[in-house]
């Protein structure tokens, strides 16, 4: 028989009875949670209940339900939609609202509030100022995960279902409350359970944090997942495990690589750089801020050194955006024109900019719009607008083809062309940098 301990004095011997004594004092010592919805998709409330919810609604995860003691409203709300035209659901969308804002995230977005990586959805607290005053799909975040279903009128329901629907938000739009007598089930769970095993085997690459974060509910939502999905099972096999991933390295757990004993491969959306545990610290080109990070790590894409998070893109730190009247901008020009950002500064500056073209092509133009297009003609990158006879006229023309896959394309050639009446100019940038001048 196995004997634990717990540093404040208590003993016990059963492992469930210890991470729920444990979860209590981290409540007691310092008050914060997490709550997260993943897979078809399985909720985890911030005071750890777990309930499937299968509506395609959009729905209220955690808002302020209190007004006082000058904290700031505010709400997270998800949007769900069919797996596929199956009975069940995924998150789709997530909106946050703050302070008369709205954010909208879909899929491969990442937000300081939450972080949505493969269909499943974060929301973090770390103020204990919010503990007992938030509500939602995430439940109260008091502690007791016994009261965590009350409708938006503090009424207590029994059922996932009647929770889930109460926390409907309105508007003109389609949408189901969930399967409920109807939801699939499970006929034969042995091809999935052996696929998910990988979430509880005792030698397995996630066994150092069987100890703090029960798998026991990670390794049953992804059984059902993967059975009930039938032939789209990987997609929602590798959500699951990534799940429990990201709930241990909440948890301060180390993960060790685990891909490769699965069919999962590595993120790739929006990646510049793939890690197992890795962090930012919540630095991005509006938020610089150098104090001591005590944020937790997680994995999948991060910006390379020298470059921070501006929007969805990373981009040089001197690339930022300006900060104007205490928001964010990632480029920005007053009326008139009379003050713009250059490198994270806003104001006066010469009128001045850059396009560039390079890859297989990717274009960013003047404005600084990021466009990715796979054409193997000639284009017109840029020309002179007016036509007057005493002013310059100019164009640049690229001219793409394929080279080694018919799938993308690269610049092959750049013509330019000037005419200043009499005179004018023809410079051609050739294959292997070969350079032809014409006057």
């Amino acid at each position: 028989m196995a004997v634990c301990t717990c540093k404040v004095g208590l003993w016990f011997t059963d492992k469930k009875k210890k991470r729920r004594w444990r979860r209590k004092l981290q409540f007691a010592i310092h008050p914060h949670g997490m709550c997260s919805a993943s897979g078809d998709p399985h909720y985890t409330t911030f005071d750890g209940k777990a309930y499937d919810f299968q509506g395609t609604c959009r729905y209220v995860l955690a808002k302020l339900c209190s007004t006082t003691d000058g904290l700031h409203q505010f709400s997270v709300e998800a949007k769900n939609e069919p797996w596929y035209g199956s009975p069940v659901s995924i998150t789709a969308e997530v909106f946050v609202n703050v302070r008369g804002y709205q954010v909208r995230m879909s899929s491969g977005s990442i937000v300081h509030m939450w972080k949505e990586s493969c269909g499943m959805v974060q929301v973090s607290y770390t103020d204990s100022k919010l503990f007992g005053k938030t509500c939602g799909l995430c439940g109260n975040f008091n502690g007791n995960q016994n009261d965590d279903f009350q409708t938006p009128s503090g009424m207590a329901v029994s059922t996932p279902d009647e929770f889930g629907t109460s926390w409907k938000v309105a508007g003109n739009y389609t949408c189901s409350d969930g399967c409920g007598s109807s939801c699939p089930q499970c006929t034969n769970e042995l091809p999935a359970r052996a696929q998910c095993e990988v979430i509880q085997a005792a030698d397995g690459p996630f066994s150092f944090c069987h100890e703090q974060v029960d798998p026991a509910p990670y390794f049953n939502d992804c059984v059902f997942d993967v059975c009930v999905s039938e032939n789209r099972g990987k997609d929602l096999l590798c959500r699951d495990i990534q799940a429990y991933v990201s709930a241990c390295q909440s948890a301060n757990v180390q993960i060790y690589p685990w891909r490769q004993n699965t069919t999962c491969s590595k993120p790739t959306t929006q990646c510049v750089h793939y890690e197992l545990c890795g962090t930012d610290c919540g630095h991005t080109c509006a938020n610089s801020n150098d104090t001591m990070c005590e944020q937790v790590c997680s994995e999948g894409c991060f910006c390379d050194e020298g470059f921070v998070r501006s929007g969805t893109s990373c981009v040089p730190v001197e690339r930022c955006g300006c900060q104007h009247d205490g928001f964010y901008y990632d480029s920005f020009w007053t009326e008139g024109c009379s003050q713009r950002c250059e490198n994270g500064q806003l104001g006066c500056f010469d009128a001045m900019s850059t396009c560039t073209v390079w890859g297989d092509p990717h274009y960013i133009t003047f404005d600084g719009a990021v466009a990715h297009f796979q054409g193997t003609c000639s284009y017109i990158i840029t020309e002179s607008v007016s036509q007057g006879s005493n002013e310059t006229q100019f164009q640049i023309i690229a001219t793409n083809n394929h080279r080694g896959n018919n799938r993308v394309s690269f610049v092959s050639a750049v013509d330019i062309y000037i005419s200043d009446p009499p005179e004018s100019a023809y410079i051609r940038l050739g294959p292997n940098k070969r350079v032809q001048v014409n006057f």
